[in-house]
This record gives structure tokens, sequence and C-alpha cells, in this order.
């Protein structure tokens, strides 16, 4: 196992950069670190990234890749750095994009339904016949 000087700055630099647009999405590090489960996080990643130094693969396909497909590897990058930075951003701003309800609507819903009457039956039971 032989781990090449590149290999090592591709990994550590690109695990620093996807953690330093999270922090930059939350406002810096003072706000980044403030949730305890934000710097597991952050801790989580810098271990599987020096776990991932070790262990041993390629990226040799054996063919040769059409020229014409390139485009794919800007497109990735894109969704990469949207993927770093938008969530931390959005979380940070409040905006529920792709929150069905919002937290007091699920609140107030629990309240409605601690107020309903019990019944002595129960889902499974025969239906009533009028």
């Amino acid at each position: 196992m032989v781990m090449t000087l590149v290999r090592v700055t591709l990994v550590l630099g690109g695990t620093a950069a996807y953690v330093g647009l999270a922090i930059l999405g939350w406002g810096g590090w003072p706000a980044f670190f403030s949730h305890p489960a934000r710097g597991a996080l952050a801790v989580a990643l810098a271990v599987l990234a020096g776990i991932s130094l070790c262990a041993d693969g390629n990226l040799r396909p054996g063919l040769r890749e059409d020229r014409g497909n390139c485009w794919v590897i800007g497109a990735l990058a894109l969704l990469g750095l949207l993927a770093a930075s938008l969530p931390a951003y959005t979380d940070r701003k409040a905006f529920r994009g792709f929150l069905p309800n919002p937290p007091h609507a699920v609140r107030r819903m629990k309240g409605d339904m601690q107020k309903m009457p019990t019944s002595s039956t129960s889902c499974l039971s025969a239906p009533r016949t009028p």
C-alpha cells in the first residue's frame, strides 16, 4: 500500500473544502460548532477521510471513456458544492424548502389528537351496521 502525496493531498484537501463550505454556510466557526452534533459530524468525516487513505482501490476502468462525457465532471462538481453549502445555509436562514409541515403544525396536531374522545372499539374491529 503506497500512499502518494497527490492522493493524500486530494483526500485531505477535499474533506477540508467540504467541511469549510458547511462552516461558511452556517456563518462561521462559532455558529457551526455551537451544536454538538455538527462537531461530531465534522470529526466523523475527518475519521472517514483518514480511513479512506488506508483503503486500496483504483479508478482504472480498463476502457477509454468518450471525450464527449467531460461535462459530467463539471456537473458533479457543481452538485457537490451545492450539497456542501446549501443545506447549512438554508438551515441557518430557517428556509423550510423540503419540510411538508412547519414544526408548529405538528405540535398543534398532537394537541388536537390528545383532545379527541377515546373509543372502546378498536380500529381492527368489525364495522358497525346501521
